[in-house]
């Protein structure tokens, strides 16, 4: 069976409002776990040196819907072959 690997150098994700170390690593986390779901349905995999996202952010939006809404940005944004390729 094979096994896919995602490896995301640099996440970097500005939330307004106060967002603690601990939740921050914890969404991070969350949006790659989501990241690496989501693309399971997608072919080869591919680099993609930079995506550079801008999402609108609901206030009162709980981690959980926030990591999928990015998740499914960036799975968007690689699926398209948007951003800078290195």
């Amino acid at each position: 069976m094979k096994t896919r690997t995602i490896r995301i150098d640099e996440l970097h994700i500005k939330v307004p409002g106060t967002l603690g170390r601990d939740e921050a690593h914890q969404l991070a986390r969350d949006v790659g776990w989501r990241i690496m779901e989501r693309l399971s349905a997608i072919g080869p995999a591919q680099h993609l040196g930079a995506l550079d996202l801008r999402l609108p952010h609901k206030a009162g939006s709980s981690r959980s819907d926030l990591a999928d809404t990015i998740a499914a940005a960036v799975v968007e944004g690689i699926s398209s072959g948007g951003g800078r390729r290195d």
